[in-house]
C-alpha cells in the first residue's frame, strides 16, 4: 500500500463512488480498521484470485495482529512479483510475533538474499540472532500449563509457556497478568527479597527497533523520578533482556473492580481521586500520560489505586515519538490524540472524562464504528440520558471533561479532582 495523505471525507467519497479499493486503503491510513476490514473482505470475495486485495487484507491482519490468519493471506499472495519482498517482510514479522522464531530467522535471509538493503531486514535478523528472554524462555520451558487448550501452545508457545522459568536467576515468572502495546507483564517471585513483582517485558518484535527501546526505558525513567503514593513503584531494570520490574498489586485493574462492582460507581470514585491526585504530580513534571483507561489504574487493596503504564507517555518537548503516530487506545483518546496535533495536560483530563463516563453509565461514551470520528465530532450523549439517578453537577462535571476543546476541559487534574470531591461530598449524587 502506498504512503498517501487521506482525510475522512477521502475515505467516505471513494465509498459513495463505489472506488472500495481505494476507501479500504484510506480507511487503513486513516486507522479505521474495522471498516478497512470489511472492505477488503467484501473484495476478496468478489474477486477471489486478487493479489493485491489479499495482500492488503494480510497487511491489515498482521496490523491488528491476528498473525494466524495474516500468514494464511499473505501466503496465499505468494512471495514473486510486485509484493514479493513486502509479502516476506510482512510474513517474518507474522512468525517473529508469533514467536517461531526459527521461521522469522528464515524468511529473512530469504528476503535479504533478494534485496540485502530491503528495509531494517538485516537489523531485525541480528535482533533474532541475539538469544531474548523470551527465546530463552521457550528453550528451557518443557511443561505446558495444563490450563491452555490443545493447540494453543504452538499459537503463542512464546508467551504462555513461562511458568516456572527463572529470569537472571532471579525473578520466577508465576502467571502473565496481561498483555499492553508495547509488551507483556508477568506475576514473578523476587526469590533474593523473597516478594512478589511484576516483571513487563518489551515484546521481541518491538525490541528490535531502537526507538522502542528508548520508549520502553524512557518510561523506566519516568516512573523512578515519579515518586508518589499513587504511582507504581520501579525495583529493577534490565536492558539487555528488555524487561522493567515493579511492585506487584494483588487487587487487579479498576476493569476488574468496575465489573465487579456493577452498578455501584460511586465505591469506585475514591479511586479516581486517587489517580488525579497522581495525575497532578506527573503533569506538573511536564509529562503527559496519553493512555488513561481502566486497566492502567492498579488496585493495590480496598482503599488504594496506583497509576501504571507509562509505555506511551509524553514528555513536553520531546521528540521520540514520530510525527503523525497515533498512540493511546482509542475508545480512550482525546480529539487531539486522534488528530496528532501537540497534546497538553487536558489530554489526559479528557481520558479521565471517559473513565468516568463509563463508571457511571456502564457504557463508553462512543462504541462501535468510526470511533475516532466521534471523539473529534459528535457530542457524547449526556450520562444523565442513560441513568437518571446521576446528578446534574456529576452530569456535567464528566461533560465538561470531554469537551472538544483542551480549553473548555479543566484547566488542571488538580482542579477536576477538587470539583469531583466537592459533588461527591455533597452526598446528593445517587449513582450506588
Amino acid at each position: 500500500m502506498k504512503t498517501r495523505s487521506y482525510t475522512l471525507a477521502d475515505a467516505k467519497a471513494s465509498e459513495q463512488a463505489n472506488d472500495y479499493a481505494k476507501a479500504a486503503e484510506a480507511y487503513f491510513e486513516l486507522g479505521d480498521y474495522p471498516k478497512a476490514e470489511a472492505i477488503y473482505r467484501t473484495l476478496e470475495q468478489r474477486f477471489p484470485f486478487h493479489k493485491n486485495i489479499k495482500f492488503s487484507l494480510g497487511k491489515l491482519l498482521a496490523t491488528t495482529q491476528h498473525w494466524d490468519e495474516a500468514i494464511t493471506k499473505l501466503q496465499e499472495v505468494g512471495n514473486s512479483g510486485a509484493y514479493g519482498e513486502e509479502t516476506l517482510y510482512l510474513l517474518a514479522e507474522c512468525f517473529k510475533n508469533k514467536g517461531l522464531l526459527h521461521a522469522a530467522r528464515e524468511i529473512y535471509a530469504d528476503l535479504l538474499e533478494r534485496n540485502y538493503h530491503y528495509k531494517d531486514a538485516r537489523e531485525k535478523l541480528r535482533a533474532l540472532d541475539a538469544p531474548t528472554f523470551f527465546e530463552r524462555a521457550v528453550t528451557q520451558q518443557t511443561v505446558i500449563d495444563s490450563s491452555l487448550k490443545q493447540g494453543s501452545a504452538t499459537e503463542n508457545s512464546s508467551y504462555q509457556t513461562m511458568h516456572g522459568f527463572a529470569v537472571e536467576d532471579r525473578y520466577t515468572i508465576i502467571e502473565e497478568l496481561g498483555r499492553g502495546g508495547m509488551g507483556i507483564v508477568y506475576k514473578a517471585e523476587d526469590t533474593h527479597q523473597h516478594r512478589l513483582v511484576a516483571v513487563k517485558v518489551l515484546s521481541p518484535h518491538l525490541a528490535a527497533e531502537r526507538q522502542n527501546r528508548l520508549r520502553f526505558f524512557r518510561e523506566a525513567e519516568m516512573v523512578a523520578g515519579l515518586r508518589h503514593p499513587h504511582i507504581v513503584t520501579l525495583l529493577d531494570i534490565d536492558q539487555r533482556d528488555n524487561f522493567l520490574v515493579m511492585e506487584y498489586l494483588p487487587g487487579g485493574t479498576l476493569s476488574h473492580w468496575k465489573h465487579r462492582h456493577k452498578g455501584k460507581a460511586r465505591r469506585l470514585f475514591g479511586f479516581i481521586l486517587q489517580i488525579l491526585e497522581a495525575l497532578d504530580a506527573v503533569h506538573r513534571q511536564g509529562i503527559i500520560h496519553r493512555d488513561i483507561k481502566p486497566q492502567n489504574i492498579l488496585i493495590s487493596d480496598d482503599t488504594t489505586a496506583k497509576l501504571t503504564d507509562f509505555g506511551i507517555a509524553h514528555i513536553c518537548g520531546a521528540t521520540i515519538t514520530h510525527t503523525g503516530m497515533h498512540l493511546g487506545t482509542i475508545p480512550y483518546m482525546s480529539p487531539e490524540q486522534i488528530l496528532g496535533t501537540p497534546l497538553g495536560s487536558q489530554s489526559d483530563i479528557y481520558t479521565v472524562g471517559v473513565v468516568l463516563y463509563e463508571l457511571v453509565t456502564g457504557q463508553l461514551p462512543f462504541s462501535g464504528k468510526d470511533i475516532s470520528y466521534h471523539h473529534v465530532h459528535t457530542p457524547p450523549p449526556p450520562p444523565r440520558n442513560l441513568d437518571k439517578t446521576i446528578s446534574s453537577e456529576l452530569n456535567e462535571l464528566i461533560l465538561r471533561c470531554l469537551a472538544k476543546m483542551p480549553d473548555d476541559r479543566y484547566e488542571s487534574a488538580k482542579v477536576l479532582q477538587q470539583e469531583l470531591f466537592h459533588i461527591l461530598t455533597k452526598r446528593r449524587d445517587t449513582v450506588a
